[in-house]
């Protein structure tokens, strides 16, 4: 199963109409006459967004509502509420691949894929430094991002080092954990790069 940012628009305008609506039931046909799709559209988008983890509340003769998001890193969930400019305004998501480094490698050219996240629930054959196995199980965040950079590319270098001091300071304002770092760009937790 994969998804874009740039793609199943349907499915994401049925999904954002019952977010912004998640107090009250939304009919088929009021969903229908609001975003000019079919009632059978609707009702597959409903099914689909199910199938994704959502939970979605159906009652006769009240319609849809949303009591629960998904637990998927989807890419309309990553980019609800984004501000940057270029970093994460494209993903592209996976539940499995066989390694996100791969896939951005095959893109990378494409000067549109500027700042593109390519992110997946588990990898197959995920590398690390000098060829390492990266054992990549669910529950992780295993991504690759995109950069054409404007700067000189000699301190290409520092951009994995700043990436880790970066995260460990969102980890530490968003969830109010505190990380460590170890060289070069590992950010741990208890000592450990990851928990199964």
């Amino acid at each position: 199963m994969s998804y874009s940012s740039h793609e199943n628009l349907g499915l994401i305008k049925v999904l954002q109409f019952l977010k912004a609506h998640h107090s009250e039931y939304l009919s088929g046909e009021d969903l229908s006459e609001v975003l000019k799709i079919s009632r059978v559209a609707v009702w597959k988008h409903i099914k689909k967004i199910q199938s994704l983890g959502y939970e979605i509340e159906s009652k006769q003769n009240l319609g849809y509502r949303l009591t629960k998001i998904t637990d998927l890193m989807l890419p309309w969930e990553i980019t609800d509420g984004l501000k940057t400019k270029s970093i994460g305004r494209k993903i592209y998501y996976f539940d499995k691949i066989d390694s996100t480094q791969s896939f951005a490698s095959t893109i990378a050219g494409n000067k549109a894929d500027d700042g593109a996240i390519i992110i997946s629930e588990t990898q197959d054959s995920g590398k690390g430094r000098l060829g390492r196995a990266w054992v990549s199980p669910r529950g992780g965040i295993w991504l690759s991002v995109i950069l054409h950079p404007r700067f000189d590319v000699a301190k290409i270098t520092l951009v994995p080092l700043v990436a880790s001091i970066a995260l460990s300071a969102a980890i530490q304002k968003t969830l109010g954990v505190k990380t460590e770092l170890k060289w070069p760009n590992d950010v741990t937790l208890r000592g450990k790069k990851s928990q199964a």
